[in-house]
């Protein structure tokens, strides 16, 4: 059988033309970028200090150049949007994961103060170092657009083309100045979402118009204390705590979990905090894996901060974001979200973050 692309034309990369196009970098450019580290003073685009994600350990020193969670907000009348992307080309497309969430960016439009899904900037299978992409639209007037950024790869540099005689200006900000901190595992960084939009956080980001910052490491996020002083470290109007799958066993995570949280807490004796279980339901392999026990773990650190007169701490048992009609069709291998699994976390989480932030629902 031939490549599918040769087969349907469907699933053809149109041609990138990029006559009448003027690029240029994204750090000259009036836009807004969020969730990445000081991104217009450092040499490079990363989650967090480069110096610290290596001083915790190689891997997440590599993963922490991958821009989950970064988002490019700005304003441009041009009807062609064009993106050319550097990047490493080190990630491939993979079994679980889509080659358009690794590696792609995809493009949401404001309108009527709601974010909408409009196309994706795709990667061609035989990127090497980088891609062209383009984007278009019916006609030439002002949008406001966000382009949410790679889940596990990143970019070394990025411009990108509107229209000659078109402008781009910074967008609206967010409701909140300050960011939400999410802490966790591969789940919390976004496997195996079909494009980086659909990942939880860029979800609840669009429905409370919230910044936030993504600290999820496939494999790597063990509740490491040098971790929770960094996160401690960061101006947040909450912190969303979400490493079960990272601990290797239920005394990995008692080890942890208490501390971790404690030390988030000692710094920021006021800043709403969310303690998440895996959200997993037992009809899977994973209840093998003591799932109840790794939860009351969870509930035990959030139950003591409450007991202690702690008013501003919060439990999700994550085993409710799957349940109900549909349960079997949230995951791709019985762990990680596919996009409708990523919707029904974001579900379970926004009431609560609604309350956590505006107080509403109390």
């Amino acid at each position: 059988m031939g490549d599918l692309q040769q087969l349907d034309p469907n699933f053809a990369l149109a041609p990138v033309v990029t006559e009448g196009i003027v690029f240029r970098d994204i750090r000259q450019l009036p836009v807004d970028i969020y969730g990445l580290y000081r991104p217009l003073e450092t040499d490079q685009y990363c989650r967090m200090p480069q110096e610290f994600a290596e001083s915790l350990n190689p891997e997440i020193a590599a993963m922490n150049r991958n821009t989950s969670g970064g988002r490019i907000r700005f304003v441009t009348d041009s009807a062609r949007l064009l993106l050319r992307v550097r990047q490493t080309g080190r990630i491939k497309p993979g079994i679980r994961d889509t080659f358009l969430n690794k590696a792609g960016f995809d493009v949401y439009v404001f309108e009527n103060g709601e974010q909408h899904f409009w196309s994706i900037f795709e990667p061609p299978a035989g990127r090497t170092n980088g891609y062209e992409a383009a984007v278009s639209f019916p006609d030439r007037r002002r949008r406001e657009l966000v382009l949410n950024c790679p889940t596990f790869d990143g970019f070394l540099s990025l411009e990108i083309g509107v229209e000659e005689g078109c402008v781009i200006e910074h967008g609206t900000p967010y409701c909140l100045e300050n960011p939400v901190v999410f802490y966790g595992s591969s789940i919390t960084n976004g496997a195996a979402a079909s494009r980086p939009g659909n990942i939880y956080e860029n979800i609840l980001s669009r429905w409370l118009n919230i910044d936030y910052i993504n600290l999820g490491f496939s494999g790597r996020a063990k509740g490491e204390p040098a971790m929770a002083e960094y996160i401690a470290s960061l101006d947040a109007v909450a912190y969303v705590v979400d490493y079960d799958h990272n601990a290797k066993t239920v005394d990995d995570l008692q080890a942890t979990h208490e501390p971790f949280v404690r030390i988030i807490r000692e710094r920021n004796p006021d800043t709403p905090i969310l303690m998440i279980s895996r959200p997993n339901l037992p009809i899977t392999p994973l209840s093998h894996e003591r799932v109840p026990m790794r939860r009351q773990v969870i509930r035990n650190t959030y139950e003591k901060l409450r007991g202690e007169g702690d008013r501003n701490v919060y439990f999700l048992d994550g085993q409710s974001f799957f349940a109900g009609r549909g349960d079997d069709c949230c995951t791709v291998d019985g762990c990680h979200p596919n996009d409708f699994g990523f919707y029904r976390m974001a579900q379970g989480m926004e009431p609560v973050l609604r309350k956590m932030l505006f107080g509403e629902g109390e």
